[in-house]
């Protein structure tokens, strides 16, 4: 059983693995105790040295340290003596802070790793400290966190849900870190939600290819080297077939022939798998070979047909390929950014639609009247086609009438005004005037909301902004 006593200060020391980082700061606590005294014994434990009559603290390090700051000579102490395991003296230190004043997640998560450090699973935290097993894992992630980030998270400069959104997604880390704070981080953190649900389907796609036994090329050009190298002929007598979307069904109707030059080709950034193929000529061609073009899921680069290695169609390729990637990096940022704006408006709370909704009824010819688009909506993703007439008649009779108005009104905004904003900053100056100003004019309407505008999004505005600029300038009103 603990025991109470009066210890001298000099042989108290704070615990190394303290995990509360504000225990200095303790000028307040200082004065208060200076007046009243210390109302209230410290926790202590036997010092990990072994010496005799030496004490480190467990519960209650900003007294001690305001102690020491008064000069006072002795502390009531509340003793552990049976604290004598490191990870136990730990495992206390989070329970009992959990109890007084709560531990930012920052410090739980250093104490966290220090009892990890000392070789206690998951479980055994989750035991000696309370936390749930789950909480634990999520502090392990904010452990793994650069200090600056981590230092954020406690003085609550960064969301913990941003935190660990970032130390969930570690293979995006850096472009998160660099988002985090700015007009571009629900957009970015939008774009990494995507591409890890893409790089989970490509691993799976791949795995299943390969389980068929399809072959895997490095790009389409370098398909061209492997299919001549693997069927002995000619480089030249090999030409591009067609390429698609991975399909296991489509790669077995294929004839064995066509499976021995067909393979897989995993882009850089591709949402999917291509499946692509390959013919070879009986003879050399005389004229130019075939070359691919490929779908909208490829991904794929242009061939590189050159022999020597050294020709300027190897540079007009590596400048093909570049321009396709940042094409497709802009693609990317457009449609994650139109995800976020989209469910901005859409999951808006009522307290702004009523605000809204007026506004929102604006877009568009009013002789077109409104629609709402079930097949759009959350509610009705997972409702198979022959229960959609059910699910829209339930819809509408429990719908209230500011979301009715407001779906509809949403439905007719996404097709005469958003839609523009999923242009891409390079067609943004040729949509034409009424359309820049309806762009305009529904921006306005959702900086009044207080949705904030991505890089990309602002750029695509101040296009449209020109637009109407050059226009007012020409006395054009139509």
């Amino acid at each position: 059983m603990p025991s109470s006593n009066q210890v001298a200060l000099d042989r108290i020391h704070p615990h190394p693995d303290n995990p509360r980082r504000d225990a200095e700061s303790v000028e307040t606590l200082a004065a208060s105790i200076k007046a009243q005294g210390v109302l209230q014994a410290i926790t202590i434990a036997p010092h990990p040295s072994g010496a005799d009559d030496t004490w480190i603290v467990i519960d209650g390090h900003r007294r001690y340290a305001a102690a020491k700051q008064l000069g006072l000579d002795d502390l009531p102490c509340v003793l552990r003596e049976d604290l004598t395991d490191p990870a136990d003296q730990i495992g206390a230190m989070l329970a009992t802070a959990r109890e007084r004043e709560p531990l930012s997640a920052a410090e739980e998560a250093a104490g966290v790793q220090a009892m990890l450090d000392l070789g206690e699973s998951v479980a055994n935290i989750a035991a000696r400290t309370g936390m749930s097993k789950t909480k634990v894992r999520q502090r392990v992630k904010v452990a793994g966190l650069p200090e600056e980030l981590r230092e954020k998270i406690h003085t609550h400069a960064v969301t913990l849900a941003d935190a660990e959104f970032i130390a969930n997604h570690p293979d995006y880390r850096d472009d998160l870190e660099a988002a985090l704070g700015t007009a571009n981080w629900e957009m970015e953190k939008e774009r990494v939600t995507i591409r890890a649900a893409n790089a989970v389907r490509v691993a799976k796609q791949t795995k299943e290819a390969k389980s068929l036994g399809v072959r895997q090329i490095p790009s389409v050009g370098g398909g061209y080297r492997q299919v001549a190298e693997e069927h002995g002929v000619d480089e030249v007598r090999v030409q591009f077939r067609m390429n698609r979307t991975w399909d296991a069904q489509a790669y077995e109707a294929l004839t064995d022939e066509e499976r021995e030059l067909a393979y897989i080709l995993v882009g850089k950034g591709a949402p999917n798998v291509t499946l692509v193929q390959y013919r070879i000529n009986p003879e050399k061609p005389a004229a130019e070979t075939s070359t691919p073009t490929a779908d909208h899921d490829s991904d794929a680069p242009a061939p590189d047909r050159s022999r020597d290695g050294g020709s300027s169609d190897d540079v007009d390729h590596e400048e093909t390929v570049r321009r396709r990637e940042a094409a497709e990096l802009e693609r990317e940022a457009v449609y994650a950014a139109t995800q976020v704006r989209r469910r901005f408006v859409t999951e808006a709370p009522d307290t702004v639609r009523e605000k809204a909704v007026g506004r929102m009824l604006t877009f568009g010819d009013p002789d077109d009247g409104w629609w709402i688009d079930f097949g759009k909506l959350d509610t009705f993703q997972d409702i198979d086609y022959d229960d959609f007439p059910a699910a829209i008649d339930d819809w509408l009779t429990n719908v209230s009438p500011l979301t009715f108005t407001w779906t509809a009104a949403i439905g007719r905004a996404f097709d005469n005004a958003d839609i523009w904003f999923t242009r891409g900053p390079k067609g943004a100056p040729g949509i034409g005037l009424l359309a820049a100003r309806e762009a305009a004019r529904y921006a306005d309407l959702l900086r009044d909301m207080g949705y904030t505008f991505s890089t990309i999004e602002q750029a695509m505005l101040d296009a449209f902004n020109v637009t109407i600029l050059a226009a007012t300038a020409a006395g054009d009103d139509e």
